[in-house]
């Protein structure tokens, strides 16, 4: 019955744990290379952690709702709204964890790496990526646990004719549909379990 609000709440899950790793990658690269980086950064994460979900939700109705047709066809016909509220969530979470994996890695290693000639972009590619991945894909497992998990940012800018487990929930209580919100709430936290048991996987690969 429920099938396509798991759908979607996976989607949009994935698409902005995607973008939230995006970004949240090269400010934690940045924060351990330069001191501005690291205070810059922290600016960042503070504010993401600051700012409640309803305003994240209002910012991105001011963003896409305007005049232009493609931000009116993107707030519309596209998750791109939902995303981008989402990637502000989980962006702190994405930040630590990262900033935390390449705070971890050999300077002798990057060091070496650097006076054979290799350029930042090819230390990061070549060294930090393939040694740290389990990091980044732990990171991305909480991106997704807490996009699937939000209700107060993301509620405001899903497109017509979408519908997540937060939201459906979120209906249903007000419904007193008391047996199904039992029943998806059930199921909810044994894919939450999962998610976790998927990211404790993923810090064990980091650790080896």
């Amino acid at each position: 019955r429920f099938l396509d609000e798991y759908r979607w709440s996976f989607t949009i899950g994935v698409l902005s744990g995607a973008g939230t790793l995006a970004i949240a990658i090269p400010l934690a690269w940045m924060a351990i290379r330069r001191t501005w980086g690291a205070a810059f950064t922290l600016l960042v994460t503070a504010v993401c952690l600051a700012i409640p979900g309803p305003i994240i939700g209002l910012f991105a109705i001011w963003l896409f709702n305007r005049d232009a047709q493609l931000l009116l066809w993107m707030y519309d016909r596209t998750l791109a709204a939902p995303c981008l509220a989402l990637i502000i969530r989980g962006l702190p979470v994405a930040i630590f964890i990262s900033w935390y994996a390449l705070r971890s890695l050999s300077p002798e290693l990057l060091e070496a790496a650097s006076l054979d000639g290799a350029s930042s972009i090819a230390r990061f590619w070549r060294i930090v990526v393939p040694q740290r991945l389990g990091a980044f894909a732990t990171a991305m497992v909480a991106c997704v646990a807490i996009a699937m998990g939000d209700l107060s940012a993301s509620i405001l800018v899903t497109p017509p004719g979408v519908s997540t487990i937060a939201t459906r929930v979120f209906g249903l209580l007000h419904a007193g549909v008391d047996d199904q919100v039992a029943g998806l709430c059930l199921v909810t936290v044994g894919m939450f379990v999962l998610l976790g048991l998927i990211a404790m996987w993923c810090a064990g690969r980091w650790d080896r």
